[in-house]
């Protein structure tokens, strides 16, 4: 494993040995593995630079805008960041793994210590959990789609380029983001000029790019975006990624570093970005502390048939010694994602404490603003049930999930697309708990409509690509099916339960 510091051409000589000796740390003390790593030091600009190009790899206005307004950020110091990882790269001529990472010039020794080995836990990640370690990032690739986006704003104008740009960028939400739960198609699906497809299809943008009426140099935008959109996955994961290098970040500070002032600074550092009060940091905090957690039961035995038909009594102060959080941590990185793991491992005592100290925290800072009130009346009256079943509510609404039915690409006969959302998911609410019934059942569905501006946008642009009327089976906020129809200008509601057919006050130019 090669680990180098670099600042512009130069190696870094003191940051390279720090790194190395971290390094060291981790993969010896904490088991973790991981490729070679390219550490690059930048400024505000550099790390701005690397942040959108990140997100956006092609040279479009919405990576400008990310590196001004991120640029301006730093530089007025209304935010900070650290560090920007890139994915694992795979050098072909070399046949090697290495990952690029940016640090920023502006962080201090202990920031710089404490942030080399939190990015020692994501390259874990990336390497070993299901779903990360299938993505890969080829870097010449990314320059190459720069430079031919560049050559088609030359050829056919940035307007027209940049309008397929963002047909593009919306389209990519419809890519299908649990490839691990489909049968593997034939090498052959895909090469058939017209399907309809014969079984349901859940990778709608993929279906599309393949089936679609498209200009060559439309379709190669198309290419480029949906290679560069598969890293969306990597936000099943966000909780238990910033969770686990965060608790390798601590394990360097208590165990790895030599000088008790550094480690104490490095402590603190990790302290302030992982504080429950604070909503934008709930991944790092509640992450971080539920591998804590996970840790001290394993560590004392507190798990399994053996631990649970103790009395309540016998379970106060039990400890076994049995040793297994380390193991248990390596284990649970490598299979599950964050819905997963918050179901799996968040118990109603872990619950209750997080709880507990988020209303402390907000009380000692003082609930001034109406936001902060409003949180701290909300979090007062929740339960761990309530707190738990809230944030898986929250993971499973961010990922829309869509399918093309059997036959959905000759809808009605003519050529248009159908759509359907499946909310068969919900059952694991439900199905376990006899208090929801008919009722309650659509009352929960009710929250994941689809019936709104963003989705109406995205249907229009895929209307516009489709050549044809695209529908979506959907439910509105009652919980009641309902089918949106796109002609790529305007949105009908047909409610399936009263056949009516009915335009809304929205249109899209």
């Amino acid at each position: 494993m090669e680990i180098i510091v670099k600042d512009g051409a130069n190696l870094n000589e003191h940051y390279t040995k720090v790194a190395r000796e971290i390094a060291d740390y981790v993969t010896k003390g904490l088991h973790l593995s991981f490729g070679d790593v390219e550490f690059r030091l930048v400024d505000n600009e550099g790390i701005a630079e690397g942040f959108a190009l990140y997100h956006s790899p092609l040279p479009t206005w919405y990576t400008g805008q990310n590196y001004i307004v991120l640029k301006e950020q730093l530089n007025s110091r209304y935010g900070s960041l650290y560090e920007m990882v890139s994915h694992v790269y795979y050098n072909r001529l070399d046949n090697r793994k290495y990952t690029v990472v940016y640090l920023n010039k502006a962080d201090t020794e202990a920031e710089m210590r404490g942030v080399i080995a939190h990015v020692y836990g994501h390259l874990h990640m990336d390497y070993n959990n299901f779903v990360c370690r299938g993505i890969e990032e080829d870097l010449e690739k990314h320059k190459i789609y720069r430079d031919r986006y560049r050559k088609l704003e030359k050829m056919l104008g940035e307007k027209i380029v940049e309008k397929v740009y963002d047909t593009a960028d919306s389209l990519s939400s419809l890519m299908d983001l649990y490839p691990e739960l489909r049968d593997k198609k034939d090498k052959d699906y895909y090469t058939t000029s017209t399907i309809s497809p014969d079984r349901p299809e859940n990778d709608i943008y993929r279906f599309v790019i393949d089936n679609a009426k498209l200009m060559p140099w439309e379709k190669e935008i198309h290419e480029m975006i949906y290679d560069i959109s598969r890293s969306q996955r990597f936000a099943r994961v966000k909780i238990i990624h910033e969770g686990f290098a965060t608790w390798v970040q601590e394990k360097y500070a208590l165990y790895g570093e030599k000088d008790p002032k550094m480690a104490a600074k490095i402590e603190s550092h990790l302290l302030s970005i992982a504080d429950p009060a604070h909503p934008s940091q709930f991944p790092y905090a509640f992450g971080f502390r539920l591998f804590k957690n996970i840790e001290e039961r394993w560590d004392k035995g507190r798990f399994g048939y053996e631990h649970e038909i103790l009395s309540d009594e016998e379970k106060r102060g039990y400890d076994n010694h049995a040793k297994k959080g380390l193991e248990k941590i390596l284990e649970l990185v490598k299979y599950n994602t964050d819905w997963d793991f918050i179901e799996s491992y968040a118990d109603d005592e872990f619950l209750m404490t997080y709880l507990n100290e988020i209303r402390s925290s907000l009380k000692e800072n003082g609930a001034e603003s109406l936001e902060e009130m409003d949180r701290l009346a909300e979090f007062e009256k929740m339960t761990p049930k309530d707190f738990k079943t809230n944030i898986l509510f929250q993971i499973d609404v961010r990922f829309p999930r869509l399918f093309i039915p059997r036959g959905g690409a000759n809808f009605r006969d003519n050529g248009s697309l159908l759509l359907e959302q499946d909310l068969s998911f919900l059952r694991k609410y439900f199905e376990s708990d006899p208090t929801f019934d008919e009722e309650k059942q659509k009352e929960l569905k009710g929250h994941f409509t689809l019936n709104n501006h963003r989705t109406h946008n995205t249907m229009h642009r895929l209307a516009s690509v489709w050549k044809k009327d695209v529908f979506l089976q959907t439910v509105d906020v009652a919980g009641d099916s309902i089918l949106l129809k796109s002609d790529g200008k305007e949105i009908s509601v047909i409610d399936l339960n009263k056949k009516k057919h009915a335009p809304v006050a929205y249109s899209w130019v």
